[in-house]
């Protein structure tokens, strides 16, 4: 029987959470982010970014991960539920499974986790969506999000050139 757990991210998930990154770009963002990019992303360099960031002590995101039978297989970042400089709403940063596990739960489960932790002090959530990505809008349309506003265009952090079209998705966690 498979078990999903949900726990905090601690010290030493970096090269899961790397791995985990960069299965779940090249299953959902292949033909919309130029293969060129997908195919030079770095395990070892995805692993130190969210080593770092797991052991920044004034980190303002939390992160919780999926465990499907001992293996981390998806997680979720978001504004930490404590932030003094947050007013009203609250943002889901990151949300990613293994492309192999995509499916299976963990990303409703990750999703309602994040949901529950910030429904307390905050009014609204917001999660950025890429606009050609099918798959990411249909899972936040399914739990509920509304578009927010018209598409915006961001630039690639790891890729100066590479321009990319996302839409916000809004609740009311009131």
């Amino acid at each position: 029987m498979t078990t999903l757990q949900l726990r905090e991210a601690r010290p030493g998930d970096g090269a899961a959470l790397g791995r985990i990154r960069i299965s779940g770009w090249r299953s959902a963002y292949r033909g919309i982010v130029p293969d060129a990019f997908m195919d030079t992303m770095n395990p070892v360099v995805e692993a130190e970014r969210a080593e770092a960031a797991l052991t920044r002590p004034d980190s303002p995101f939390r992160t919780v991960v999926a465990v499907i039978d001992g293996l981390l297989v998806g997680y979720v970042v978001f504004t930490a539920p404590d932030r003094p400089d947050v007013e009203e709403r609250a943002e889901i940063k990151a949300l990613y499974v293994d492309g192999r596990q995509q499916r299976s739960g963990a990303g409703s489960a990750l999703f309602h986790h994040a949901v529950d932790a910030l429904r307390p002090n905050f009014g609204e959530l917001i999660v950025w969506c890429l606009e050609e990505n099918p798959i990411g809008r249909a899972f936040y349309e399914k739990h509920g999000g509304r578009l927010h506003g018209p598409p915006q265009t961001f630039h690639l952090a790891e890729a100066e050139n590479i321009e990319l079209s996302e839409v916000g998705y809004l609740w009311n966690l009131l």
